[in-house]
C-alpha cells in the first residue's frame, strides 16, 4: 500500500464516520501526543522547580518544532495533512524516547552516551529541516529553540556527574582538545596525561627531526633550536625517554644490504682417514627453561607478588594512598603507578585506580582520618 492509498483510506474512513476534517484529526492527535510528552517530562521533573521549568521549556520547544515540521511538510514539500501529522508525531515520540532512555541510564556513562548523541542528532536534524523549509525570516528562531532546549535538557542530565568517573573519549579531536591546543582553557589532571603529554612529545620529535634533516638556514629562520629547548623545560624524564626512542628509529635500516660475492675456495686437501675413536659418553644437558614466564592477561607482579582483579585494585589504591605527602597531596602520577608493575599497567586501568585512591583521600580529609600506613602494602 502506497502513501497515497493510505491517505485516501484514512480520509474515506473519516468521511464515513462523521465527516470530521483531516486538520481536526491532526490537531487532536498532536495535542494528545504533547500532553503525553508533558506528563512524562513532568514525572521526571517533579520535586525540583528547576527541573519543572526545564520540562515546560522542553514541551514548548517540542511543540514549536512539531508545528514547524508539520507546516513545512504541508506548505513547502506538498505532503498531505494526515501524512504530515503522522510524521511529526512519530519524530517527536522518537526524540522523547531517546531522552527517556538517557535518563534510564543516567549513572551508566558508557551506555548513556549513545542516547545523548541520538538526541543531539535529532534536534539538529529537526532544526535544519524546519529552518530550511520556513525560509530566512524564521531560520534563527527555528534553529535556536530546538538546540537550546536540547542543551538545557543535557545540562540537567549531566549536572550530578562525577568528572573523575566519566570515561575518556575515544575521539581524537574534540572541542576541548581544540581549545587546549590554542591555549583557550587550562588543562586539568586528565588533560595533562591524555592530551598535553602526547602533543608535547609529538612537537619535540618533529622539531628534532627537522633540525637534523632540514636546511640550517630554515632552522635558524624558524628558531627550531630555541623552540625545542623551551619544550624541554616542561618535559619530564618519561617524555625525554620516549622522544629519544622515536628519534633512534631514524637510523634503523629498512632495506637489507646485498651480501658480498663469495670467493671460490680452493679444493680441500685429502688426508688419510684416522682410525675410529671410541665415542665419549653423551652428557645429557638439563632442559632449558621456558622462554619468559608470560603472565595471563590482567595479571601483574609487584615485589614478588602476583596480583589480579580485586587484589590488584586494592594494592594499587594502597600504593597511591601511601605515596601522598604534604608536598604531593594527590600522591604519585598515573605514569609512576603504571611503572611499578610487571608488566606495566594500561593507561585506562591506572586512571581508574588513581581516581579511586583520590576519592578515598578526599573522604579521609573530610572525615579527619588518615590511613594506617602499617596496614598498607610496602
Amino acid at each position: 500500500m502506497t502513501t497515497d492509498n493510505l491517505v485516501s483510506t484514512v480520509q474515506q474512513w473519516i468521511d464515513h464516520v462523521g465527516g470530521v476534517p483531516v486538520v481536526t484529526v491532526a490537531v487532536v492527535a498532536g495535542v494528545a501526543a504533547l500532553v503525553a510528552v508533558a506528563g512524562l517530562l513532568r514525572y521526571f521533573g517533579r520535586g525540583d522547580s528547576a527541573k519543572k521549568v526545564t520540562a515546560v521549556a522542553t514541551v514548548l520547544g517540542l511543540a514549536w518544532s512539531a508545528q514547524g515540521m508539520a507546516d513545512t511538510a504541508v506548505n513547502t514539500y506538498g505532503q498531505p495533512t494526515v501524512v504530515a501529522a503522522v510524521l511529526f508525531i512519530v519524530f517527536e515520540a522518537w526524540l522523547v524516547g531517546r531522552m527517556l532512555r538517557a535518563h534510564q541510564y543516567r549513572k551508566d556513562y558508557r551506555r548513556r552516551g549513545r542516547f545523548v548523541q541520538a538526541v543531539w542528532v535529532g534536534a539538529v536534524v529537526m532544526a535544519f529541516v524546519v529552518a530550511t523549509g520556513e525560509g530566512w525570516s524564521q531560520a534563527p528562531g527555528r534553529l535556536a529553540i530546538p538546540l537550546l532546549v536540547t542543551y538545557g535538557w543535557y545540562t540537567d542530565l549531566t549536572a550530578d556527574d562525577d568528572p573523575d568517573e566519566k570515561p575518556v573519549t575515544s575521539v581524537r579531536w574534540t572541542l576541548r582538545r581544540a581549545l587546549l591546543a590554542i591555549g583557550a582553557i587550562e588543562p586539568g589532571k586528565r588533560d595533562a596525561v591524555t592530551i598535553d603529554r602526547d602533543r608535547l612529545r609529538d612537537r619535540m620529535t618533529r622539531l628534532a627531526f627537522r633540525m637534523r634533516y632540514g636546511s640550517p638556514a630554515v632552522n635558524n629562520l624558524l628558531r627550531r633550536k630555541v623552540r625545542l629547548a623551551k619544550l624541554k623545560t616542561v618535559a619530564d624524564d618519561t617524555d625525554l625517554t620516549e622522544v629519544r626512542a622515536r628519534l633512534a628509529r631514524m637510523d634503523v635500516a629498512l632495506t637489507v644490504e646485498p651480501e658480498p660475492a663469495r670467493r671460490e675456495q680452493p679444493a680441500p686437501e685429502i688426508h688419510p682417514v684416522p682410525p675410529p675413536q671410541p665415542k665419549p659418553k653423551e652428557v645429557v644437558s638439563p632442559a632449558k627453561p621456558a622462554e619468559g614466564d608470560r603472565l595471563p592477561q590482567g595479571v601483574h607482579r609487584r615485589l614478588g607478588r602476583t596480583l589480579r582483579g580485586t587484589d590488584l585494585h586494592d594494592d594499587a589504591v594502597a600504593v597511591m594512598l601511601k605515596s601522598a605527602t604534604p608536598e604531593r597531596p594527590g600522591g604519585m602520577t598515573t605514569i609512576e603507578l603504571m611503572s611499578l608493575y610487571d608488566p606495566p599497567l594500561k593507561q585506562r586501568k591506572a586512571d581508574e585506580f588513581a581516581a579511586a585512591a583520590r576519592r578515598q583521600m578526599r573522604t579521609q580529609r573530610v572525615n579527619g582520618s588518615t590511613p594506617d600506613l602499617a596496614d598498607l602494602p610496602k
